[in-house]
């Protein structure tokens, strides 16, 4: 399980910071095995993003300190998993920079 963990963390920090590059609000990607994580402008942009992950793409997605997100995923999660939350991610973020 822990070297499933590292392994599936990397690739989650991977596609993260992929996000973090076509998406400014994004900053400081960080992680440790699954646990990951990234910094945006502020309390009202993180808020968005976590309920808009919820509301409109049924992912959860942590809140953490004033700043931040994190995800937490299971140490089942598979890597497709993983690529679809970060994907729902992406289209969150795409639709929050088109308003």
């Amino acid at each position: 399980m822990i070297e499933g963990a590292a392994t599936k963390g990397k690739f989650l920090l991977e596609e993260l910071r992929e996000l973090a590059a076509s998406h400014p609000v994004m900053a400081n990607v960080r992680g440790r095995g699954l646990l990951c994580a990234f910094t945006v402008p502020d309390t009202s942009t993180r808020d968005q993003i976590a309920t808009r992950m919820r509301e409109e793409e049924r992912v959860l997605i942590l809140t953490c300190g004033p700043d931040s997100l994190r995800f937490r995923p299971s140490l089942a999660v598979t890597e497709e998993e993983l690529h679809l939350a970060c994907s729902a991610l992406g289209r969150v973020l795409d639709r929050m920079e088109t308003r």
